[in-house]
């Protein structure tokens, strides 16, 4: 049972999530997970989705609905990947792509480099154009940025 005091406020989100990640022990919760909900994730997913492309903010969100007829066609980004497509083109000097590397994890927990990568939902509308800019250009470089045809199986682990 859990207990809460009569000191705050009963829209405290703070509050909230720190109950969701204290008794969330059968599962293991990542920190992306934990923003899913967020104003933001929302607009992204709508404007996203206006561009046929479906955005699985949710972990295994893609699963549920990619039977669904309105569906058919689109694209699929995860929040996760969005992030790493975000986080390596973010600092001009390449830092983005070691903080890709070390794990996003720590991108995803800080806010201060959450927001720098997913600003307020008003500002985000306003900068969906470069969220899909880089979007696309991921996409391009994922299927023809690679050396040769070996390279490529290479590093999508494609067998024969």
């Amino acid at each position: 049972v859990i207990v809460r005091g009569t000191d705050g406020s009963m829209e405290d989100d703070d509050w909230l999530q720190q109950v969701i990640r204290g008794v969330n022990t059968q599962n293991r919760v990542t920190a992306y997970d934990f923003r899913s909900n967020e104003p933001e994730q929302i607009e992204l997913q709508k404007r996203f989705r206006e561009v046929r492309v479906f955005y699985e903010r949710k972990r295994g969100e893609w699963k549920e609905y990619r039977n669904e007829p309105r569906f058919r066609g689109f694209a699929r980004v995860s929040l996760f990947r969005l992030g790493q497509i975000l986080c390596s083109a973010s600092r001009p000097d390449g830092d983005g792509v070691l903080m890709v590397k070390r794990g996003l994890e720590k991108v995803f927990s800080n806010e201060a480099q959450y927001r720098r990568l997913f600003p307020q939902k008003s500002k985000i509308a306003r900068r969906f154009e470069r969220v899909y800019l880089a979007y696309r250009i991921y996409g391009l470089l994922d299927q023809h940025g690679y050396q040769s045809p070996g390279e490529y199986n290479k590093q999508h682990k494609v067998e024969r």
